[in-house]
């Protein structure tokens, strides 16, 4: 180096930081009404998938359970003869394994019925939870598509329902946009103008998503 060369002057720098400005006020992009509906159709075929998977299996461990239950019947049944035939001649002796056996099935009948209504009310409490859900996922989509924004926040920052997810959706950004920021008037701190609060309708949950 013989010195004779220069760093860029500050008219250069100047020039770089006014093509940064110009990059980042550029208009961002947006999503078409058909690019949303695509992606909440996918959604919907991915939850239809996952239940049909879950209801296949749910399915197959049905029948295994049904195999076994009349595998066991069966030796039960086999063992049950075999038990009244050794005792054939005795007529006192086989009207007392008789009643022994209609005394066992029965106890087995009313435990059987007592599981089955037991099952019954989980798969009813099961289903309901799941239509709260569906319904809640559904109306999260809809108000999405309609709005222009990500259903998957009117879900996490809501309780659900539509009047929140509803005004929640008012004040997130647009699909594919970079939202504003307000900035008080000329008062810094720390060097830098401190973002106002988005007309106090942000719910606590997305406040605190977007203290950074």
């Amino acid at each position: 180096m013989d010195g004779t060369e220069n760093p860029k002057d500050a008219s250069q720098v100047g020039d770089t930081s006014t093509g940064d400005k110009g990059t980042s006020e550029k208009t961002p992009e947006t999503f078409t009404r058909e690019q949303v509906d695509t992606v909440s159709q996918k959604a919907v075929s991915d939850a239809l998938s996952k239940a049909g998977r879950t209801a296949t299996a749910f399915e197959k461990r049905e029948v295994a359970v049904k195999a076994t239950e009349d595998r066991i019947a069966q030796e039960r049944k086999d063992k049950d003869q075999a038990e009244l035939d050794a005792v054939k001649d005795d007529h006192e002796a086989r009207s007392a394994i008789e009643e022994r056996h209609k005394h066992r099935d029965t106890k087995s009948q009313l435990a059987k019925v007592t599981q089955e209504l037991e099952d019954e009310k989980e798969r009813g409490k099961q289903r309901d939870e799941d239509t709260v859900k569906s319904t809640k996922e559904r109306n999260a989509r809809e108000i999405a598509t309609r709005l222009e924004v990500d259903a998957s926040q009117l879900l996490k920052f809501t309780d659900g329902s539509s009047e929140a997810m509803e005004e929640l959706a008012k004040v997130l950004p647009k699909l594919g946009t970079i939202p504003p920021i307000k900035l008080d008037s000329g008062k810094t701190t720390g060097g830098g103008d401190a973002p106002t609060s988005a007309k106090g309708k942000i719910s606590a949950g997305w406040a605190e998503l977007h203290k950074t």
